[in-house]
């Protein structure tokens, strides 16, 4: 192979006028690069060759461990060969699996480079500086099983006892004033996952806090726990003094059902997306407002650790109620009491809805006890009644023309005759007729009209048909164009089948006219035929004078071959006759 590598590049060289045989005075490098990957995985190793000018080809062995790393085709080396360069570098890529854990030796053995052109002292190849690479085969990576907390605290007070990652149960005391607490708590392994739930919406009394966490092989847990005893709520009423004073003081009461709740100053529960709290003066004291630029709402928090709608009319009184949403997270509906100028339709009754974890003012009708109507306002900003299905928990908009409570069935109307005025009275105005009613079309058009936008024609068949739905009704479409496609279809083969038939029996008559002898054609003086009749008596003749002939000269060799005594020496030709042949 060498031998053909340098013959090449002389080849090139003496077509350039140039070529004397010489070692290289010029270095070129073979650089290995390995790496480290684990058992079971792929590494890429890459072997970049460099020289000071063009190389014309190349050849090299990578030796490497086979018991270690694996490459497809190849046992512990790998063959190189490469003559189309003509570039000063060049980088070659293996991708070896990692079979067992342990150190490999990549190295370089057999290289040699051929320059493009010779070189300024006529030499035709590169000398060469190997630098060997290294592949690290660790063991399979396992997961971490650590569960443990490295520290954990809440901002609002101090755990009881101290903190150690191997104590589960802590608690700690809050003031009234404060509905949630800020648990801070880092793992042991920075690779595990954190998980509080407990510390919001804190009720007076004792609370669970549960701090889980999640080792990184996803199996293994610890839960650490704290209870909180949050005081009282400040229900003080403040005094209004004739100057508030310059920084005001937060306990701003409201009354809400029968009840007097606090404004908090902070709003520490999770509010909707889009809402920032922010702030402002209220009646000289300070509260927390939140807003959002796509909701007209402004929402605050009461010391109830609920969120409320303040809703302010002309006169600034305001009034509150609490925020409550249904539905998944992602797509909420807003829960509003009924409006004084929202109508209930009729049909439905006052009731209680348990649905979405929550119970609700609803109405409900009697035809279907598992469907509630509720005020509610859509993640898109509309308002008005929407059927919530309690079964399903699932919500749409409602509509009197798709919902109605009222009977169903065909009402069918009394016949009238066109232009006469049908008496049928009030109760105020008894007897007194209605005015006439236009007359459309035939009075037996008019003696059963069908139901407005519905076509009468075809009976039973078309009400089958406005009951399907758009994509059956395509489906159906579909089958019919098919049906009369396959009809047409067979037609077609049907008459080309008729048409083949008789060109067929039309042939066979141009035949039998041909061959056949028919006396009455010669009775009509047909010159043609009467031409193809002698022509075929004569055929005949014919046939018969050589038939006789040929029995004569039969006959004739049958005289001389008596005459011969050994009748090996009769000629061959006639041993095969058979005189039935001729008969």
């Amino acid at each position: 192979m060498t031998g053909i590598l340098l013959a090449i590049c002389m080849f090139v060289g003496l077509a350039a006028g140039l070529v004397t045989p010489a070692m290289a005075a010029d270095k070129a490098t073979v650089t290995v690069t390995g790496g480290s990957c684990e058992v079971g995985k792929k590494i890429t190793v890459t072997v970049k060759v460099s020289a000071p000018a063009e190389i014309g080809a190349l050849e090299f062995y990578l030796k490497y461990d086979a018991s270690i790393l694996e490459h497809e085709g190849d046992n512990g080396s790998i063959h190189e060969v490469d003559y189309t360069i003509s570039e000063k570098s060049k980088t070659y890529s293996y991708t070896f699996k990692a079979k067992k854990a342990g150190t490999c030796s990549i190295k370089v053995s057999g290289e040699e480079l051929l320059r493009l052109y010779p070189g300024s002292d006529g030499s035709n190849e590169f000398d060469v500086s190997v630098t060997d690479g290294k592949v690290t085969v660790n063991p399979p990576y396992e997961p971490s099983s650590n569960a443990y907390l490295k520290s954990l605290s809440i901002g609002e007070g101090s755990l009881s006892p101290s903190f150690a990652k191997d104590k589960y149960e802590y608690s700690a005391e809050v003031s009234g004033k404060h509905s949630s607490v800020t648990v801070s708590a880092k793992s042991d392994d920075s690779k595990a996952k954190v998980s509080v739930s407990g510390n919001k919406n804190l009720k007076e009394g004792k609370n669970t806090v549960t701090v889980t966490v999640t080792a990184e092989d996803g199996k293994t847990q610890k839960t650490y726990k704290i209870t909180v005893t949050r005081g009282p709520a400040p229900t003080n009423t403040p005094t209004p003094t004739p100057q508030p004073s310059a920084t005001p003081t937060p306990g701003l009461t409201a009354h809400v059902d029968d009840r007097e709740l606090t404004i908090l100053d902070e709003i520490t529960a999770e509010l909707p997306e889009g809402f920032v709290a922010e702030t402002v003066g209220m009646d000289g004291f300070n509260i927390a407002v939140a807003s959002s630029e796509e909701e007209e709402i402004k929402l605050v928090q009461m010391s109830d650790g609920k969120l409320y709608v303040m809703e302010t009319d002309a006169n600034g009184d305001a009034t509150f109620y609490v925020l409550r949403a249904l539905g998944e997270k992602a797509r909420q509906y807003r829960y509003l009491p009924k409006p004084a100028y929202a109508t209930v339709p009729e049909g439905f009754s006052e009731t209680q809805a348990e649905v979405f974890d929550g119970t609700y003012d609803a109405y409900r009708t009697e035809a279907d006890e598992d469907m509630y109507l509720m005020y509610l306002r859509s993640p898109e900003g509309n308002e008005g009644w929407y059927l919530v299905d309690a079964r399903e928990e699932t919500i749409q908009r409602y509509s009197d023309a798709l919902y109605s409570t009222a009977p169903t069935g065909i009402v069918t109307p009394t016949p009238t005759v066109p232009g006469e005025i049908t008496p049928t009275g009030t109760p105020d105005n008894p007897g007194e007729p209605t005015p006439p009613t236009t007359p459309t079309g035939t009075p037996e058009d008019n003696t059963n009209p069908a139901p407005a936008n519905r076509s009468t024609s075809g009976g039973g068949f078309w009400q089958l048909i406005e009951s399907l739905s758009q994509r059956e009704r395509i489906g159906a479409a579909i089958i019919v164009i098919l049906f009369i496609l396959l009809v047409l279809l067979f037609v077609l083969l049907l008459i080309g089948h008729n048409r083949n038939a008789k060109e067929y029996e039309a042939e066979e008559e141009e035949d039998d006219l041909d061959t056949t002898f028919d006396p009455r054609l010669l009775m009509n003086d047909d010159a043609a035929h009467k031409a193809k009749v002698s022509a075929a008596m004569k055929a005949m003749k014919d046939a018969e004078a050589a038939e006789k002939k040929a029995k004569k000269s039969v006959n004739e060799a049958k005289k001389q071959l008596s005459k011969i005594d050994d009748k090996k020496k009769a000629t061959p030709e006639y041993d095969d006759y058979d005189e039935d042949d001729y008969s």
